[in-house]
């Protein structure tokens, strides 16, 4: 469950035991959260079985331990005895309360909700900014000096460009042949997994039915029936019910490994069209951290929509008898019916499960992979139009192409200034803000 939350969190409360002192899987589990958690906050439970010597000892321990694993200096462990913290709670006895560290922890806490999450997002957003800003200077300087470019030379210049953006544009029909290799495998999975369930687990619960449909021979035909359907619903329905919750679960996992490694691979090739058309101008790129950017992208690492109800349980019963038949008859029927039909309806089920999941992941996929090519694209035409204007200007007379010049030495002026001032925030906003292993 924390697995499939961790890509959303923008803090986590990361809990430990005072006796015995921090694990080896928890420190495992912690590398993994360090990935996706901004802020953390180390928590020492059950403070209450030591000394205050013993206490200090095994925090010291806990502290030492998670600074060699994270590669921090500064790592804060929070002591708490959470059984004080509730006996002073229901007590209303304050000196327990104290004594069980919670409200110091809360006022931690609390800082953090008013003011730190603020940060944490601004900051995202404002890195987030600074890109967009950068992109929209370098098109600014290459039409300013696209201008100032003898004709011969600027055609020459847009060629490479143009012959530069083709190869870019096979990169990115390449992306999206591994999207949908990646989209194949993980239906693969589901079918795989579908396969696995009907083979493993469907014998077993048929096996469940036909032994109740044997217990309850004794059984007047309306019990017995209703016997064969609550057996159904407790225990069929439960079981393909809990497979449903697992498999969105692991394919939620599965899901989440992608998105990152395709941000990567757009970062890289928009930075290459931005520095390609730099270095044929001769302009001076400024480097803008991609990894603060793609946080942007958390809300594309899940599969989104309701997760769907297995197995119809009205349309397994519309086969039974309700009528009052001869006893032997009519449990006989009900019997030889379900034992024909349930498998014939899990089919069905089967196949609306996986077209369900199928369409879930096409839809994920496409929608995260449209936006990272319009990134691609609006990167690309930026430049597109920023050269044919320079071009169109080659046509004009000298009063026009100043009249240009002026504009655009505007605009970068304008967007030097908010990028300073978005640095300025941000340097402030880290200043105040601590780091994502502090307190």
């Amino acid at each position: 469950m924390t697995y499939d939350f961790l890509p959303r969190v923008d803090a986590a409360l990361f809990l430990l035991a005072g006796d015995p002192p921090i694990s080896e899987a928890e420190l495992s589990f912690l590398r993994d959260v360090r990935k996706f958690v901004e802020k953390i906050f180390f928590i020492q439970n059950k403070v209450d079985y030591l000394d205050e010597a013993e206490r200090e000892e095994s925090m010291a321990f806990s502290k030492q331990v998670i600074e060699e694993t994270l590669g921090a200096n500064s790592v804060v462990i929070h002591p708490l005895s959470a059984k004080k913290a509730l006996l002073g709670k229901v007590r209303g006895d304050e000196a327990l309360l104290k004594g069980s560290f919670l409200p110091q922890f809360e006022n931690t806490l609390n800082n953090f909700l008013t003011k730190e999450k603020g940060k944490i997002f601004l900051r995202a957003i404002l890195k987030g900014a600074q890109k967009r800003l950068n992109e929209e200077a370098v098109s600014q300087k290459i039409e300013l000096q696209a201008i100032a470019t003898p004709l011969k030379d600027l055609e020459e210049k847009i060629r490479l460009f143009r012959k530069e953006l083709e190869t870019i544009q096979e990169e990115k029909r390449d992306n999206d042949y591994f999207f949908e290799a990646e989209t194949k495998r993980l239906i693969d999975r589901v079918d795989h997994e579908i396969k696995e369930l009907k083979d493993r687990q469907l014998p077993a619960l048929m096996e469940e039915l036909r032994k109740t449909a044997d217990e309850k021979e004794e059984l007047d035909v309306k019990t017995y029936v209703e016997t064969l359907e609550k057996t159904l619903n407790e225990g069929i329905v439960r079981a393909f019910d809990e497979w449903i919750t697992r498999q969105e679960a692991s394919l939620n996992k599965e899901y989440a490994r992608i998105p990152k490694k395709f941000s990567d691979r757009t970062n890289e090739i928009i930075d290459r069209l931005l520095e390609t058309s730099a270095q044929l101008f001769g302009i001076e790129l400024e480097r803008i951290s991609g990894d603060e950017v793609l946080k942007e992208e958390r809300g594309f690492y899940y599969l989104m929509g309701d997760r769907p109800k297995f197995f119809d349980l009205e349309g397994a019963i519309d086969f039974f008898s309700r009528s009052v038949l001869p006893k032997g008859l009519s449990r006989g029927h009900a019997r030889k019916k379900i034992l024909k039909k349930l498998p014939e309806r899990i089919d069905a089920n089967c196949g609306r499960v996986k077209a369900d999941f199928s369409r879930r992941i096409r839809e994920s996929f496409l929608k995260f992979r449209y936006d990272l090519n319009q990134k691609i694209d609006a990167t690309a035409a930026s430049i597109e139009t920023a050269l044919e204007r320079a071009m169109e200007l080659k046509k004009v007379n000298t009063e026009e192409v100043k009249k240009r010049k002026t504009i655009l030495v505007s605009r970068l002026e304008k967007i030097e200034a908010h990028f300073r001032e978005i640095e300025a925030l941000l340097d402030e906003i880290n200043r105040e803000s601590t780091p994502f292993y502090k307190t």
